[in-house]
């Protein structure tokens, strides 16, 4: 198939609806565009049959000519969708436990001998071993964020004040063969791997594959506690002879920090600045979508627009009308996950319809375990 076309179809579960969007096509020269087994777009223009999966099942219709319109240069229309959607279960809620290299995918995994290997040098960082290693999950990331709104009259004193509760869980230590599963990161006991797989880098806090001097990691001044950090490792594990190599990108991160922001604070704005200066501003729009962009099928996506301009972004941030400042999130990120992040913004970005809202700032992209 020729994909001089560009493709893509949103299914929005809180309206059980799909919007699709085509260019490089002209409206009158399609000879015919159609539904077909319930979840393939099928399109003859200029005598090539076009085919594309939709991202939700709907009706099948034999002409949908009718309800094309044509803007610029590009041909939009929607559909309703005929899953049976629980607008119940399109809730955040519903993915905060589907981050990558979760709890439930490493236990369905067990059995095919699993291992974490440094990203640099493939050596086993930590074996993953059916009925020795304990998996445990981590709480959100912003857990200790949200105990204000814990109790109606939250006790100062005690043994469940706020204090209290965070010296209990600064205090809380990894038990041998524990590995516990957070978004972005495996807590383990550093003493059990120290100088067979992991090791201290000289006067700071890392910690590095003890083969290759890779950083994994990072002792928690908190916590004092071993953080093996995700996109350093890859995960290695064999079903049915065959090798299965899967490692995480940096970008994740963003993912699961903005699907945890939105969750607890309901901010939407953000603004990352990498350690080498550039800047991106993002406007998460929405969450739980399911796209189809071509051949490229995402699952439980963000919708995002952003813009990496600095004079847009200064003048967005300045005008005093555009966003209250107590609304945008702030901080720092590696350069390797920013870079990851711009990169796969402007991959997804550069294969859409319609990529940038005319006359603002703001260019469309998304973002999903998927990618």
């Amino acid at each position: 198939m020729s994909l001089d076309i560009l493709y893509s179809a949103e299914y929005l579960p809180r309206i059980n609806s799909i919007s699709i969007q085509l260019s490089n096509i002209k409206l009158n020269l399609i000879e015919s565009i159609e539904i077909s087994n319930s979840n393939i777009l099928l399109i003859t223009y200029l005598s090539k049959l076009y085919s594309f999966k939709l991202p939700s099942s709907c009706s099948n219709y034999n002409d949908l000519k009718p309800i094309l319109s044509q803007s610029g240069d590009v041909i939009s229309f929607k559909l309703q969708s005929t899953t049976n959607n629980d607008t119940n279960n399109s809730t955040i809620d519903q993915f905060n436990d589907n981050y990558k290299w979760n709890n439930k995918f490493i236990s369905n995994i067990l059995d095919y001998k699993p291992s974490l290997k440094c990203y640099n040098c493939d050596h086993v960082i930590v074996n993953l071993i059916h009925g020795s290693t304990k998996l445990k999950s981590m709480p959100s990331e912003s857990w200790s964020e949200m105990m204000d709104f814990w109790h109606c009259h939250k006790p100062t004193t005690g043994s469940y004040s706020n204090n209290e509760i965070l010296n209990r869980f600064n205090q809380f230590k990894p038990n041998l063969n524990d590995l516990i599963i957070g978004c972005n990161y495996f807590i383990i006991n550093y003493k059990q791997y120290e100088n067979e797989s992991l090791k201290l880098s000289d006067g700071n806090n890392d910690v590095c594959c003890s083969f290759c001097d890779f950083k994994i990691g990072k002792i928690d001044e908190n916590t004092g506690n071993c953080q093996l950090i995700k996109w350093f490792l890859k995960l290695n594990y064999t079903i049915d002879n065959e090798l299965i190599i899967d490692d995480f990108k940096p970008s994740l991160f963003i993912y699961n920090y903005l699907l945890d922001s939105i969750n607890s604070t309901a901010i939407r704005y953000y603004l990352f600045t990498s350690t080498s200066g550039d800047r991106i501003l993002i406007w998460c729009f929405n969450f739980g979508l399911k796209l189809s962009i071509n051949d490229l099928n995402l699952n439980n996506c963000l919708k995002i627009f952003y813009s990496t301009s600095n004079s847009d972004i200064d003048s967005f941030l300045n005008d005093g009308k555009s966003i209250n400042l107590n609304n945008l999130d702030q901080f720092e990120l590696d350069s390797i996950i920013f870079n990851d992040l711009i990169s796969n913004l402007n991959k997804i970005n550069k294969l859409l319809p319609i990529n940038k809202f005319t006359s603002t700032i703001w260019k469309i992209s998304y973002l999903s375990l998927d990618l």
